[in-house]
């Protein structure tokens, strides 16, 4: 009976390991969420301390925006892979989806705002086209929702279902390009600024703008292992028959699922760090300050 069950579907057990590793990562989320949260209370308080910014900035808004729109997509996805009923599994997996599409617009849309002065500073003509990008990019990852939703909600056995999975497959396709184009040609901006920091004085905010940047490649490649593993995912469940073991799978499913909360809490770093960078300008200024005044000055004599 089980060669048969396997000859019938050779997936079964591969969905059997998603759904475990789904309901664990769920956990895992809610762990990592929660010690987001206070992370990021203990950084904005620190903030607001030394009075840099006030605590509910536009900024720590939208690292907490990553963080909770990662955690409503896995509730909704746990709850849809461990049900029976389909219309709960449709409607779980619809919205989960959506809440996976608006985080990874928010993601781009987050690395946009964060390098937007450094853009503004190395190459200022391509911001009318890097918004572009990041416009047609939010009217995909809308469009993606929407079929998801109308494919969750489709006979799979129809004509009508094929089609719309290949036209989300060539929307997935499509918005992956714009954001690894995105993504790289900012973790360019990022190094050129680096190397022109050191040297080129007409650059502004500099202490600031080069943890920024530092950051900024460290998320691009956080951002691309994510991209690879959703790509390697993507044409292994379009197999057949399974390419590779259980493990690889389940390995590749990890580390695709678990690059948001890495790239959070990378966030979250370059928000400390540019905390203690902006203190230690502060208190070298006071330094020198402190210096001048006590240095002695030479009378004047008639």
């Amino acid at each position: 009976m089980s060669q048969t069950s396997e000859t019938i579907d050779p997936w079964s057990t591969y969905w059997t390991a998603i759904v475990v590793a789904t309901t664990n990562l769920f956990w895992i989320t809610i762990a990592t969420t929660i010690t987001q949260f206070v992370l990021m209370v203990l950084v904005a308080w620190h903030e607001y301390q030394a009075r840099f910014k006030t605590a509910l900035s536009p900024i720590n808004l939208r690292i907490l925006g990553l963080a909770l729109f990662n955690l409503i997509s896995y509730i909704f996805q746990t709850i849809g892979v461990n049900t029976t009923d389909p219309t709960v599994y449709s409607t779980t997996m619809a919205v989960g989806n959506a809440c996976s599409y608006l985080l990874s617009f928010l993601i781009i849309e987050y690395g946009w705002i964060r390098g937007f002065n450094i853009v503004q500073q190395c190459f200022k003509n391509s911001i009318p086209y890097l918004r572009f990008m990041l416009i047609f990019y939010g009217v995909l990852q809308l469009t993606q929702g929407v079929l998801y939703a109308w494919i969750s909600f489709t006979n799979q056995s129809t004509p009508e279902y094929a089609n719309l999975t290949t036209i989300e497959a060539y929307l997935s396709l499509g918005a992956q390009v714009i954001a690894f184009a995105f993504d790289f040609f900012l973790l360019g901006v990022f190094i050129v600024y680096l190397r022109r920091g050191r040297e080129d004085a007409t650059l502004i905010d500099t202490e600031r703008l080069s943890v920024v940047a530092r950051y900024g490649i460290l998320s691009f490649w956080v951002n691309q292992v994510c991209l690879v593993a959703t790509v390697a995912l993507y044409f292994v469940f379009g197999m057949v028959e399974p390419p590779i073991s259980i493990t690889a799978v389940i390995i590749i499913y990890y580390i695709e699922n678990c690059a948001p909360i890495v790239y959070v809490f990378l966030q979250i770093a370059m928000k400390w760090s540019i905390h203690v960078a902006r203190e230690a300008a502060m208190s070298n200024n006071r330094s020198s300050a402190t210096t001048e005044n006590k240095t002695p000055r030479l009378s004047r004599k008639n």
